[in-house]
C-alpha cells in the first residue's frame, strides 16, 4: 500500500499546479507524468528568479501596473490599462489559447497564444481596465521575463 502511495502521489501534487490555463493535461493517475513533473520541478527550482509566489506577484504588479510604456514591443497595447492582482504557477508543456470571459475584450488574434519558453510559468490574473479577472499576462519562472502580455493586442469582445 505505501509503494503504491509513493507511486502516485507526484501525480496528484503535479495535479494542483496543471489545473492554470495551458497547464498539462491528464495528470491525475499518471505516475509517469508525476514523475516527470518532480525531475523538471527539482531542476528548475534552483536559482529561477520567481521562486515564490512573493516574488512572482511583486514582479507581475511591476510589469501590469497600468498601461504599457512608450517603446515596448510597439504601440498596439498603449492606452489598454491592465492591473495584476495575483499570480498562480502553472505546469505547463508547450503553447496554449489564452482564455478570455465571454462578452470582455480578449486577446486579439495574432496574440491570443502564450508561448511558455519553459515547463513553469507563473500566469498572471487582473483586470483590463474595469473588467472582470482574467488572465492579463505569464511570467517565466527561470528568468522573470514577461512572456505574454494582453496588452500586445485586445479586441472588442
Amino acid at each position: 500500500m505505501i509503494a503504491l502511495c509513493l507511486v502516485f502521489v507526484p501525480s496528484f501534487v503535479a495535479a494542483h499546479y496543471a489545473r492554470g490555463p495551458g497547464g498539462v493535461e491528464g495528470v491525475a493517475w499518471r505516475p509517469d507524468k508525476g514523475w516527470r513533473f518532480l525531475v523538471e520541478a527539482v531542476g528548475h527550482s534552483r536559482g529561477a528568479q520567481l521562486g515564490s509566489s512573493q516574488s512572482a506577484t511583486e514582479r507581475a504588479r511591476d510589469v501590469w501596473a497600468g498601461a504599457r510604456p512608450r517603446g515596448r514591443r510597439g504601440d498596439a497595447g498603449l492606452g489598454v490599462t491592465a492591473r495584476a492582482t495575483g499570480v498562480e504557477l502553472v505546469w505547463t508543456d508547450g503553447p496554449f489559447r489564452v482564455p478570455a470571459p465571454a462578452g470582455h475584450p480578449a486577446p486579439t488574434p495574432g496574440n491570443d497564444v502564450a508561448r511558455p519558453r519553459g515547463p513553469f510559468s507563473w500566469v498572471v490574473y487582473g483586470h483590463l481596465a474595469r473588467g472582470p479577472r482574467q488572465m492579463i499576462g505569464m511570467l517565466d519562472y527561470d528568468t522573470g521575463v514577461a512572456e505574454w502580455d494582453i496588452r500586445d493586442g485586445v479586441g472588442a469582445p
